[in-house]
């Protein structure tokens, strides 16, 4: 990763707007993370699509403005500024979020960013900015503070280790930290009940003695939209308790599921029913992060092969969500869905599980995990920045 000279060049932002500059704006962190063997950098077309109004169900409801720090005329940083209408008239507050940082170790750079990107929020009258997030706050939030040296897992963001200094030297301050947690195989080729923690272990014992009205079946692809939309509903509902948790719209969980579309594993996205009403999901996902990694951010006919080749060899699961409906959070169905989960990923010879992400907040989901054995390997921090809208207009 480069320094600026001594001497640094005249300072500029400008907007990235037409094709050629998204491409430009998402290419700069190779510049960044130049000899960082832990950085995946993300295909091109993922990129695009996720900024484009047409193709993102997100920027329906909301609006965005993307900006590059130009030192001299080489690219020093880049950020996005987003109003979230829906997720403000759902929270009855007047937020908005940056997202897509990345920078040079250029503090004049960093400042000049968070400075534009919070300045085009408060003309919109918005009173606070919090971030980063890939657009929005299910999309790669948060940057890294713990865990540099380690490979973040699909759909995880990655980052180097002075960018906490430049946010926190351009004015904002944490809001809040979320985990990735690691659980490591044993060795061996035990079945997953003997290598289980023991609580957890008991407690899937006494579920399957005593629960009777649960089935644990796996998604249906010949009624893909049908299953999705039940997880859909299944989601906001689990996390309804979260005091800033904003229902996600079936049409933006569907997006997010084609996404993941091609490397599900069937025996791994599991959705469970207690007497034939939904009540439950889980899914883990091959993490093709360690193929993508060999692609350097193209899946052209080459990438592809590579991506191919290299999936061969992944041996580690990344553990994306599991929510219970609370009207059957006492049935069991979570450690049923657990035990589903846990038998597949044995089966198939991952060594590793990845489990990601929680935020601090969710004290139920952290208390699940801290009893069942998997350490915290890799922390993210939400930064935020009161601002103070302007009396003028828009910018």
């Amino acid at each position: 990763m480069k320094r600026v000279p001594s001497r640094p060049l005249p300072l500029r932002i400008v907007p990235a707007e037409t094709r050629r500059e998204l491409v430009r704006f998402f290419r700069f962190p190779r510049a960044v993370y130049r000899g960082d063997p832990n950085w995946v950098e993300p295909i091109l077309a993922d990129r695009l699509a996720k900024v484009d109004p047409g193709r993102n169900p997100f920027w329906r409801t909301a609006e965005r403005r993307l900006w590059m720090a130009l030192r001299g005329g080489a690219v020093a940083g880049t950020i996005a500024a987003v109003h979230d209408r829906r997720s403000n008239e759902a929270l009855h507050r007047s937020s908005g979020s940056f997202g897509f940082f990345e920078c040079l170790d250029d503090p004049e750079a960093a400042v000049l960013l968070v400075d534009t990107a919070a300045a085009w929020l408060a003309a919109r009258g918005l009173t606070a900015m919090r971030g980063p997030f890939n657009p929005s706050a299910d999309d790669e939030p948060g940057i890294l503070v713990e865990g540099f040296d380690s490979l973040p897992a699909v759909m995880e963001a990655h980052s180097p280790p002075y960018y906490a200094r430049l946010l926190e030297g351009s004015g904002l301050r944490k809001h809040q930290d979320m985990f990735a947690r690691l659980l490591v195989r044993p060795p061996g080729n035990h079945p997953f009940l003997e290598d289980a923690a023991p609580r957890l272990r008991r407690a899937i014992e006494i579920a399957e003695r005593r629960e009777r009205g649960v089935v644990i079946r796996t998604l249906d692809r010949r009624r893909w939209d049908a299953d999705i939309r039940i997880a859909c509903r299944l989601f906001n509902a689990a996390l309804a308790y979260l005091p800033e948790h904003v229902p996600v719209s079936e049409e933006e969980f569907l997006a997010m599921a084609e996404g993941l579309r091609p490397i599900l594993d069937d025996e791994m996205a599991l959705l469970a029913e207690v007497n034939g009403r939904p009540a439950g999901f889980g899914l883990i996902v091959p993490d093709v992060n360690q193929a993508l990694r060999h692609v350097h951010g193209r899946l052209g006919p080459v990438g592809l092969l590579r991506f191919l080749h290299h999936r061969r060899f992944i041996d580690r699961a990344s553990f994306k969500i599991m929510m219970v409906a609370p009207e059957f959070q006492d049935r069991f169905v979570e450690v049923l869905i657990l035990a589903r989960l846990g038998e597949a990923v044995w089966r198939k010879g991952y060594r590793e599980v990845d489990i990601s992400m929680t935020g601090d907040e969710n004290w139920k989901s952290n208390r699940i995990q801290e009893r069942t054995g998997p350490r915290v390997y890799r922390r993210y921090r939400i930064y935020q920045k009161d601002l103070t809208p302007p009396k003028g207009g828009c910018a």
